[in-house]
């Protein structure tokens, strides 16, 4: 399998997966989650859904490998991802610096301002690092047998995954998915799904059985540690999340189901186009709604309001909230694609790639 035909299901994935992050950080970071009251019916709505879309991070890395192994390395790729995360990373740090006298000061700028090293963006960071082993992952997962592959993956599983959830600590120092190393973990698994058709030879109900399965594992250890906690010691602890990290195996699993299920997705021609112009955009979402700033403008736990409604009132709100901000985020990102295009960026990032690997070259001439 060599052919490197795009395929709609994954970027149908990509922006459905960019939509639940978005839910992850409404629900985390806006503090539904820290405040919804155990037992109530937001507890189990709010950590229900949780447990069903924190496999989105890792579906965004799995895409990377299963759209990135049969491309070829640019740097240009990474050079304009640079530009686009400091149009919003340094744009809106100046924007908020201005309008907000006496909140941000100039350390807040020169830090937006170098985004990898001050990790305003974990992912970026992350991806930063990955992007320039991306040639060498290629070359492994093209290189060797589907046997090797499955045998590193299995190892990789066993060491980073299985043995850190059994005693429930980062043992082998991965951040818990939050860092370059399990997305370098991610890209090989998705390469290996898509060049050597890993898992791919059953039906449909099968992927969504296992899918379903992983969830329901989640939410049984979930609530069920969360009861025991509760009964033994009055109060829930950290333990009961214990696959809620992005290198459970359960989260893994989930996550793999899911780019295999979209991955074999037909979509109408509406469907289509409204793919074809969202998912360019997805990242952008990311980028936006991300700014450190944003959230320290916001406030700490800015939607933690939501676990005080009822239910039936909270869910309608918490899904307007998620679908202001994914549309008004990609209505910001189709702004500054063509803001860029207007001005012809692309011609800057092409010259300022090719001036490095003229660099990079004279460098390694000296050794």
């Amino acid at each position: 399998m060599t052919e490197n035909k795009r395929n709609y299901g994954i970027d149908l994935l990509r922006i459905v997966s960019m939509q639940m992050i978005v839910m992850l950080h409404v629900l985390g970071a806006g503090g539904i989650l820290g405040h919804a009251p155990y037992g109530s019916p937001n507890y189990y709505a709010a950590w229900g859904l949780e447990n069903l879309i924190l496999c989105a991070v890792n579906c965004y890395a799995l895409i990377s490998g299963y759209v990135g192994i049969y491309s070829t390395f640019k740097l240009k790729n990474i050079v304009a991802l640079w530009f686009q995360v400091e149009f919003y990373s340094l744009g809106i740090a100046l924007l908020l610096y201005f309008l907000c006298p006496g909140v941000f000061g100039v350390g807040d700028i020169l830090k937006s301002g170098l985004p990898v090293l001050f990790e305003r963006y974990w992912y970026f960071s992350a991806y930063f690092l990955m992007f320039f082993f991306m040639p060498f992952m290629q070359r492994f997962v093209l290189g060797v047998s589907k046997e090797t592959v499955v045998k590193f993956l299995a190892i990789v599983f066993v060491l980073l995954s299985i043995l850190p959830t059994l005693v429930d600590s980062d043992v082998f120092y991965t951040m818990n998915g939050y860092s370059a190393l399990w997305l370098i973990v991610m890209y090989i698994l998705g390469a290996a799904i898509r060049h050597h058709g890993l898992l791919q030879n059953r039906c449909a109900r099968f992927y969504v059985a296992v899918f379903g399965g992983a969830i329901a594992c989640n939410w049984i250890v979930k609530f069920g540690l969360a009861y025991l906690s509760v009964r033994l010691t009055g109060a829930e602890n950290a333990h009961t999340n214990v696959l809620l990290e992005y290198t459970s195996p359960t989260i893994i699993v989930a996550s793999v189901m899911l780019l295999i299920l979209f991955s074999r997705i037909n979509l109408g021609k509406v469907a289509l186009t409204l793919v074809k112009f969202l998912s360019p955009l997805a990242f952008g979402v990311y980028l936006i709604h991300m700014q450190p700033m944003l959230w320290t403008l916001f406030g700490e736990a800015p939607f933690a309001y939501l676990v005080e409604l009822p239910l039936y009132k909270a869910a309608p709100w918490f899904v307007a909230i998620v679908v202001s901000v994914y549309l008004g985020c990609s209505l910001l990102e189709w702004v500054r694609r063509l803001l860029f295009k207007l001005l012809h960026v692309s011609a800057l990032e092409i010259w300022i790639s090719e001036k490095a690997y003229s660099l990079w070259n004279r460098l390694l001439a000296r050794l």
